[in-house]
């Protein structure tokens, strides 16, 4: 709209004024269709004055009331004050002027979707700190707890980690070490997460289905020793203390272990084919008498010696070798007849003489003309074996008694040689000697007790052994 410069008075200036006052008149018959819009301002014809403004206006807009075509009238010709100085907008955001006295950049009108923001102070970019078009937040380029740089809204699982809003992963985009609540996986958090190979998470504790170390479901044979599900142990780590269903291995339990060496399990109970104690299938040596296998006995060797036979069928009461001489007068006996006695180890041959003499390499049994008495000639014979160096005591053990008793100082079976005699009398008889048994395993030959080894070794740690030397006396006082 095109303006005409009022006439304005300035009083301060005399000149002027006078002027004013002579061209008055002129200007009254020139233009008689002036307005006077105050006192200081005079509109020319064509233009009146403004409703609320000391101004002249050529057009409606300005006058104060809303006409035709107009969107407004606030009686002046200002911009930014509500109504533009064309009357066409009322400066509002979204009515599609762009009004820029009123800080608009732009206006999208009654289109949400154009170039400006819904502020019209901006053009509409997510950053603007404006909700824009499609956006669903707007936090000015920068991560909220509520909106996201993009002017998305912050939610777990929406592909983007938000760590304003707690999140410290998401697993849209990384399953595999992030939880469906955006925070980092690891065993034992109580969240399953099956993109990180976990097949349960019961949190700190085993549980009965979990194994809270690995997170995975317990089973035994895993190599997880898991208390919660009644395991205790596992034979894929511990398979010599472990049986196959996570208890405990021992003899006894009915469970073959043969990484703890069983050979059989029966309960505890003997068998036809399994030693209960033991665990082993009976063997004869063993040590173990097995009733139900057949076995009487078992010294803890296969061998004939000791206090069990070779076959474990018969028991060898441990003795040692006896025997006896019945002696008769010396009138019934001839010089040069002889008896024999065997210790085991060697034979000697006794020869009666009068005489005091016999042949090499005999023991002579001295008996005179007189020696009448057959207890006489017991004493003879009892002197002849116990000054020789046999390894047998012979004894008379009641007094006048003609019977000299005679026992292997050396127990077991190697006493166990007859005794022979070449006497013509039939009462001078002899017997043994026998009877020896058990105390002959050798050095080295397994046993139980001491009395299935020879008499001068001991059963040590089931071994027949030479005992240890007594230990040596305390030097000084």
């Amino acid at each position: 709209m095109r303006q005409e410069l009022p006439l304005r008075v300035h009083p301060g200036s005399v000149i002027p004024l006078v002027l004013v006052l002579l061209l008055l008149p002129l200007q009254s018959c020139l233009e008689p269709l002036s307005v006077e819009c105050g006192p200081d301002l005079v509109c020319p014809p064509g233009q009146r004055c403004a409703a609320n403004q000391n101004v002249c206006i050529s057009t409606d807009c300005g006058d104060g009331i809303r006409q035709e075509g107009e969107t407004c009238d606030d009686g002046n010709s200002l911009d930014g004050d509500g109504c533009s100085s064309t009357c066409a907008s009322t400066e509002v955001c979204g009515n599609g002027i762009t009004d820029k006295a009123a800080g608009e950049v732009c206006d999208n009108g009654d289109n949400p979707q154009g170039e400006c923001s819904s502020d019209c102070r901006s053009f509409a970019t997510c950053g603007n700190g404006s909700i824009d078009n499609e956006e669903q937040c707007d936090s000015r380029g920068v991560d909220t707890p509520t909106c996201n740089f993009d002017c998305t809204l912050a939610h777990c699982g929406d592909g983007y980690k938000n760590e304003k809003a707690g999140e410290q992963c998401d697993p849209k985009n990384d399953a595999k070490g992030c939880n469906f609540n955006c925070t980092r996986s690891s065993c034992g958090d109580n969240i399953h997460n099956p993109a990180d190979g976990e097949e349960c998470d019961s949190g700190q504790e085993d549980s009965a289905f979990c194994n809270h170390i690995t997170c995975k479901i317990s089973r035994c044979g895993d190599g997880y020793t898991n208390a919660a599900s009644g395991e205790q142990c596992d034979p894929r780590n511990d398979a010599g203390k472990c049986n196959i269903n996570c208890t405990l291995s021992r003899c006894g339990d009915g469970i073959q272990n043969l990484a703890a060496g069983e050979e059989c399990d029966s309960y505890g109970k003997d068998s036809t084919f399994c030693d209960g104690a033991s665990c082993k299938i009976p063997r004869c040596g063993d040590g173990h008498i097995n009733s139900a296998a057949g076995e009487k006995c078992d010294d803890g060797n296969a061998e004939a010696c000791g206090t069990c036979n070779d076959t474990c069928t018969k028991e060898q009461v441990p003795g040692t070798a006896s025997g006896k001489i019945v002696a008769v007068a010396s009138k019934h006996i001839a010089a040069g007849e002889l008896f024999s006695l065997s210790d085991g180890q060697k034979r000697l041959f006794f020869e009666f003489t009068k005489s005091g003499d016999a042949q090499e390499e005999h023991i002579a049994v001295k008996i005179g003309d007189d020696l009448t008495d057959a207890y006489k000639v017991a004493i003879a014979i009892e002197k002849a074996i116990n000054d020789s160096d046999l390894n047998i005591a012979a004894a008379i053990h009641v007094p006048l008694d003609k019977t000299v008793s005679l026992l292997n100082k050396k127990a077991g079976p190697s006493g166990n040689e007859p005794v022979f005699e070449w006497v013509k009398d039939s009462d001078f008889k002899v017997s043994g000697m026998s009877g020896g048994a058990a105390q002959d395993c050798a050095e080295g030959v397994s046993c139980k007790q001491d009395p299935d080894c020879l008499p001068e070794l001991k059963c040590l740690s089931g071994i027949c052994s030479k005992p240890p030397p007594p230990p040596e006396p305390p030097v000084g006082g």
